[in-house]
Order: structure tokens, then C-alpha cells, then sequence
């Protein structure tokens, strides 16, 4: 299962109430295809909107994007959880994340089924 699979339905499941969600970094489409299959819809771009992050329930990024401090202060109440499509959440600021009670998730071992299809078409 690709990481951008397992962050989608992940997300999917964890919250019930998140119903517009982000993605960023060039996700894969079968991210957006999962979270749609659950009613969800999605927003993709290639960087965070310069208005904020304060009409989504949700975000999912992989590792160019830096979720900081000023971000999550800055995204009001409705954001509720950050997707890693990855291992690390190194590009999240965990301590502002848990003040502004967003839920941080991330998806390990999701890299590696990617990697070795990668690894297998070259």
C-alpha cells in the first residue's frame, strides 16, 4: 500500500467530522480517490494557500511542506489533524500542533511498499 493510500484512508477513519481536506507536495491520486470514496473532499496544490489553512479540517503533506507554529496558530479551530505521508513528522511542529489540539498521524512502513515498487520497474 502506498504511504499517500494509508495516510488517506487513515485519515478517513480517524475523524468522522472532516469533510475538506488538503493535500500538498504532489501527493499521489489515489490519496484524493480514497478521501473522496468517504465523502470527503479535497483540495490539492503545490504549497500551503497564503490565506491559511482555516478552511480545512485536514492536511496531508510529505516532507517539503514545514508545518510550524505560525501555521497551526494560524489555522484557527477547524483544522483537526495533519497527515504525514511518510515515517517522520520532523516537518511538523508537534508542541504547537498539541496546543492548538490537532492530531498528528503518520504512516510508517507506507514508504517502503512505494520504494520497492519503484525499485522493481527500473
Amino acid at each position: 500500500m502506498r504511504a499517500t493510500t494509508r495516510a488517506a484512508g487513515r485519515l478517513g477513519h480517524c475523524l468522522q467530522s472532516t469533510r475538506r481536506v488538503l493535500l500538498l507536495d504532489g501527493l499521489d491520486p489515489v490519496c484524493k480517490e480514497r478521501l473522496r470514496e468517504r465523502g470527503i473532499e479535497t483540495v490539492t496544490s503545490e504549497a500551503l494557500p497564503s490565506e491559511g489553512l482555516d478552511a480545512f479540517d485536514g492536511v496531508i503533506v510529505r516532507d517539503a511542506t514545514q508545518i510550524t507554529e505560525s501555521v497551526l496558530s494560524g489555522a484557527g479551530e477547524r483544522l483537526k489533524i495533519v497527515g504525514r505521508a511518510g515515517v517522520a513528522v520532523s516537518n511538523v511542529d508537534l508542541d504547537a500542533a498539541t496546543k492548538n489540539g490537532v492530531i498528528v498521524m503518520n504512516t510508517p512502513g507506507g514508504d517502503t511498499q512505494t520504494r520497492r515498487r519503484r525499485w522493481r520497474w527500473r
